[in-house]
C-alpha cells in the first residue's frame, strides 16, 4: 500500500514539474515576444512625447544609411542585449509613460535635451561600439583618423557622441566641429612632423607620425630569452598551455 502511494506521489510530482516546465517555456516565449513588440519604433512613438524626435531621426544618417540599414530607437537608447538591457528598458519605458501621462510636452526645454550633457544619459556607448567595431575604415578621412586615434587614447574619458552628437537626430544648425573642443590639445598651430623618427642606437626615443603633430615615447627593451608556456606542475594548467619552450 505504501509503495502504491509513493508511486502515485512520484507521478504527481513529475506531472507538476512537467506542467511547470511547460508553463515556464510559454512564459519565456511570451515575455520575449512582449519585449520585441515593445522595442519597435512604433511602440516608442506611442509614448514618447518629443514633438519632432521621429522626424529628425528619419532625416539622420542613422536612418538612411549607406548600406540600407535603419537604426532604430533601441539600437542607441538601450544597451546591447545581455548588458543590462531589460533593466534599462524598464527604466526608459517608465520614464516615457510617466511623461506622457503626467507632463505637458510644451513645458520641456527641448534645446537643452538635445545637448551633450543630457544626451550622454540616454545614449549607450556599448551600443555605439557594438556596431562601429572598426574605427579606422579605408574610407575614413585623415582628420577622422586623427580624431579616432585621439579617442583610442582617451576612450575612458570620451563618448562617441562627443563628436557624433547629431548622427541619430539630424539638426541642420549643428556643426560637427562644434562638439570636438575636447580634442583641442593646443597643437593646432604646431608644425607637423614630416617623417618618422630616425633610430641609430639602442635607447629610448620619441616616435613621430608624419603629417600629424602626434608623437609618443618608445621604450628600448633589451634582447634576451624567456620561457613561454605553462610548466606541467602549475595548478589549473590546461593541456594546450604547454609544453614550455625557450
Amino acid at each position: 500500500m505504501l509503495k502504491k502511494f509513493i508511486d502515485f506521489l512520484r507521478k504527481k510530482i513529475l506531472l507538476i514539474i512537467f506542467i511547470g516546465f511547460v508553463i515556464g517555456v510559454f512564459a519565456a516565449i511570451l515575455s520575449n515576444k512582449a519585449i520585441e513588440a515593445t522595442s519597435t519604433n512604433e511602440s516608442c512613438e506611442m509614448c514618447h512625447v518629443h514633438p519632432h524626435v521621429f522626424e529628425s531621426w528619419k532625416q539622420s544618417v542613422h536612418y538612411d544609411t549607406r548600406v540600407g540599414i535603419h537604426i532604430g530607437c533601441v539600437d542607441c537608447h538601450l544597451p546591447p542585449k545581455g548588458q543590462n538591457y531589460l533593466a534599462e528598458k524598464i527604466k526608459a519605458s517608465a520614464r516615457d509613460v510617466y511623461g506622457l501621462v503626467f507632463k505637458d510636452s510644451a513645458d520641456f526645454n527641448w534645446e537643452e535635451k538635445s545637448t551633450l550633457e543630457f544626451a550622454k544619459h540616454h545614449v549607450f556607448q556599448e551600443s555605439c561600439v557594438g556596431c562601429h567595431k572598426n574605427l579606422f575604415p579605408l574610407t575614413l578621412t585623415k582628420d577622422g583618423q586623427n580624431a579616432h586615434l585621439y579617442y583610442t587614447q582617451k576612450e575612458k574619458e570620451l563618448l562617441c557622441i562627443n563628436c557624433h552628437l547629431h548622427v541619430g537626430h539630424y539638426d541642420p544648425n549643428a556643426l560637427h566641429a562644434k562638439n570636438v573642443s575636447f580634442g583641442n590639445t593646443g597643437n593646432d598651430n604646431k608644425e607637423k612632423y614630416t617623417a618618422p623618427a630616425t633610430v641609430t642606437e639602442f635607447k629610448d626615443f620619441s616616435e613621430t607620425i608624419p603629417n600629424t603633430t602626434v608623437s609618443f615615447e618608445m621604450k628600448a627593451i633589451p634582447g634576451g630569452s624567456f620561457k613561454i608556456g605553462s610548466p606541467e606542475n602549475e595548478p589549473l594548467r590546461k593541456p594546450d598551455e604547454g609544453p614550455q619552450k625557450r
